[in-house]
């Protein structure tokens, strides 16, 4: 690949070299910087790369069209696709061209495949880089990506860790250990037929070049927060300039003002089955790379002759894409895979916000009051009964005691306990709720200074409200090296030690808007957002260790050592169940989930005790396999704060809650000020590892 300069002489494409006058010489046009732009390959692309633009000018973007049945013979014709200011990237296939606004005939740029060896006039500079790199596909083909064989990929997922944190830059290399490094490359990639990617942020140049086998599947659903055309328009360019064709961008009307589509998931169909995957990251480099973030996945396979004709699992999913209005081609879709796919061996239940007024027999379908009802089904050992309750997020609402004392404590505290009665709630007041939020030197000292902030946006009349001052705790990040990764994951769980009755990870912030206000004395909820979270249970756990299908891998790296004779080799059939059979869930469905819920129920029957959850620390030795005290087996959690937080320090001036409308003074860890500059959230390339 080379690139044709505005004189006509080509320069060859080199790993992260930089071009401009100092490769054209004095004679390049005035408005091109010593040093204009960056071309970077893209991992996993044959004939794609980053362009990045360096210089004081904006650069556009265009890619050449198939000319109409009217046009001029031996024309070319061209449409712009992006539109970058400096410091802004975009994702450039061969065929392209680029040039600085408004001075066009002088400042063509165009990539092209190696046509011959490059030419360097008098006066010119090779760039950087001396290793050029092999030859492309030939001009005006659309990027073709290349399926590594060797990617590192957690397929057929460890039993061991119930969830894993995504890997972050600049922290040590222990802190990303498995399951601390997981990338979003490792999840969304194989042979997907149907992808839905859902966000509230999409930089559809990043999410490409960090995840670039969603080229090559059938569709690819957009479900996104965004909300200014532009933004809007961007995704779509992205993708056509990337060859694109089958796509679909969809933002889910929002009922309820200041509401958001504030969720973040993939859902992906494979030939053998389904995958689901949960996280916190917004699709940006900066939430993929620099923050503490959270993701659960786990694979579904098509159903068979013995697999019940639906789960609890199938109706939560089905439910929230149904909850979205996807135009209807996609919709039709989703529902089909719901049906399609055998999701009774779910590791989580879905904990799920949806905009509007629930009363009746939904009141009980969404935000705290879901975590409450599920929860109240279940049984717990004795020794957490008043133990306290933690709560990690990144945003903060406009809170009032009542309804974080009164509502979302009491959901929270639900439960049974082995020794009868209720689990109740903790100690009162911060000893029994404790929040975790940021400190302004946790942020002033992070791998992004300042800048780490802008992700945590809780503005000071929310903040600083007096009777929130004892309920903080610092958010540490000690347990997995991530003291210096703010925190974008939100979690949620109830504690004795360092073991758990429970864990919650979310896109639910601590706010009304995404967990819900009980309205009418307690018999309507009102929730302005949607959100997605997953709910992790020792007794979910439990039945998932006896399913028979525990294991499947849609994308497993070896054939599996036993192939089961009932899996259906595609989904291509819906079966569907008898119409008395899906009204017999609904009716069931509590009563059987809770004889399931009960804490050691499936494991007894079997004769082994229930799973226990126990927060562990990087580096450490794994105790997953080893019995604890009662002779039930432990499972990891990779909680990425201590257990018990530390609370904030009254007599420690450090000790302040991070407010993201405050004007701090001072440089951060990079030396700059709390006014920048700053780097765009759009427009990155994920670079190599």
């Amino acid at each position: 690949m080379e690139v044709e300069c505005p004189d006509g002489t080509t320069l060859p494409v080199d790993i992260g070299c930089t071009y401009g006058r100092r490769n054209l010489g004095a004679a390049a046009d005035y408005s091109i910087s010593r040093e204009q732009f960056r071309l970077q390959p893209v991992d996993g692309l044959a004939d794609v790369v980053q362009l990045q633009i360096l210089g004081r000018n904006a650069m556009v973007l265009e890619r050449k069209v198939s000319a109409a049945a009217d046009s001029v013979a031996g024309v070319d014709h061209w449409e712009l696709t992006d539109y970058l200011d400096q410091g802004m990237s975009s994702v450039v296939a061969t065929g392209a061209r680029f040039y600085v606004a408004s001075r066009k005939e002088t400042t063509m740029f165009k990539l092209q495949s190696i046509g011959a060896k490059a030419r360097f006039p008098a006066g010119t500079k090779r760039p950087r880089s001396e290793t050029a790199e092999p030859p492309a596909e030939e001009i005006d083909q659309p990027p073709a990506a290349v399926i590594a064989t060797d990617q590192s990929q957690p397929d057929g997922a460890d039993d061991k860790a119930c969830f894993q944190l995504l890997y972050v830059r600049g922290i040590p290399d222990w802190a990303n250990r498995a399951p601390g490094g997981c990338r979003l490359r490792d999840v969304v990639h194989g042979s997907m037929k149907w992808v839905l990617a859902s966000n509230y942020m999409v930089d559809m140049t990043w999410l490409l070049s960090a995840c670039p086998h969603l080229l090559q599947a059938h569709q690819l659903v957009i479900v996104h927060g965004e909300r200014t055309p532009d933004r809007v328009g961007a995704i779509k360019a992205v993708a056509a300039s990337a060859g694109i064709a089958n796509l679909v961008v969809h933002a889910p009307p929002l009922p309820v003002q200041f509401g958001t589509y504030h969720s973040k998931a993939f859902v992906i169909e494979y030939e053998s089955g389904v995958r689901v995957v949960v996280h916190t990251a917004n699709l940006i480099y900066v939430d993929c790379n620099n923050k503490s973030q959270g993701l659960w996945y786990q694979d579904f396979p098509c159903k068979s002759d013995t697999s019940p004709a639906t789960s609890e699992f199938e109706q939560e999913l089905a439910d929230y894409l149904k909850a979205l209005r996807l135009p209807q081609a996609a919709a039709q879709k989703a529902e089909a895979l719901c049906k399609q796919h055998d999701f009774s061996s779910a590791r989580v239940h879905l904990i799920i916000s949806r905009p509007g007024y629930h009363s009746g027999p939904a009141l009980k379908k969404y935000g705290h009051l879901r975590v409450q009802a599920l929860l109240a089904r279940e049984t717990f050992p004795a020794h957490f009964q008043g133990t306290p309750l933690v709560a990690q997020f990144s945003s903060l609402g406009s809170l009032d005691e009542r309804w974080l004392s009164n509502e979302f404590r009491v959901s929270l505290s639900a439960g049974l306990s082995s020794s009868g009665g209720k689990l109740g709630p903790g100690a009162a007041g911060a000893k029994g709720l404790q929040l975790v939020w940021p400190t302004v030197e946790e942020i002033r000292g992070s791998v992004e200074g300042w800048r780490g902030g802008a992700s945590v946006p809780g503005p000071a009349k929310n903040v600083n409200k007096p009777f929130l001052r004892p309920y903080w705790h610092t958010w540490g990040g000690e347990p997995w090296g991530r003291q210096r990764a703010m925190p974008h994951i939100k979690s949620y769980t109830r504690y004795d030690g360092q073991q758990l009755a429970w864990f919650i990870l979310a896109s639910h912030n601590l706010s009304k808007a995404a967990w819900g206000a009980a309205q009418k004395q307690g018999t309507q909820l009102f929730i302005r957002s949607f959100e997605l979270g997953v709910m992790l249970l020792p007794s979910l756990e439990a039945r998932y260790r006896q399913h028979p299908k525990r294991g499947f891998s849609c994308t497993p790296r070896a054939p599996p050592a036993q192939p089961s004779t009932e899996d259906a080799s595609t989904c291509n059939a819906v079966n569907e169940p008898p119409a008395d059979a899906l009204a017999a869930v609904d009716a069931a469905a509590g009563a059987g989930a809770a004889a399931a819920g009960q804490q050691g129920d499936v494991a007894s029957a079997q004769g082994l005790p229930a799973p226990e959850f126990w927060a562990s620390q990087a580096g450490t030795a794994d105790s997953s396999d080893d019995d604890s005290n009662s002779g039930a087996s432990r499972l990891i959690m990779p909680i990425p704060y201590m257990l018990p937080p530390r609370p904030y320090r009254s007599y420690m001036a450090t000790d302040q809650p991070w407010c993201v409308d405050i004007e701090y003074t001072g440089p951060d860890s990079l030396g700059h000020s709390i006014n920048g500059p700053f780097d765009s959230f759009y427009g990155h390339v994920q670079p190599p590892d």
